[in-house]
């Protein structure tokens, strides 16, 4: 198992100059059966290693959002219900 995650994140690495640690988390949060999130400054690769990631586990639910400063809760987790939360 553990050579199979090796090569995992050494074919996901490929071409990818000094992003193996991230690669490596984001593979362990996947076996974990977490999710994972990139932040970062624009151009460095966040968006690729996820879908990398992604066509790696050969997951079918994929969700993604660029997000900015302006980007609130809601927009990614829906409305906050008051009542859910009593």
């Amino acid at each position: 198992m553990q050579q199979r995650i090796r090569d995992l994140i050494q074919v996901l690495s490929s071409n990818m100059f000094e992003r193996e640690q991230m690669i490596a988390l984001c593979v362990l949060a996947g076996v974990a059966g977490a999710n994972s999130f990139l932040y970062g400054a624009p151009g460095t690769a966040k968006s690729l290693i996820s879908r990398r990631i992604a066509a790696g586990f050969e997951v079918s639910e994929y969700f993604e959002y660029l997000m900015n400063r302006f980007s609130t809760p809601e927009e990614l987790f829906g409305p906050v219900s008051l009542k859910a939360l009593k």
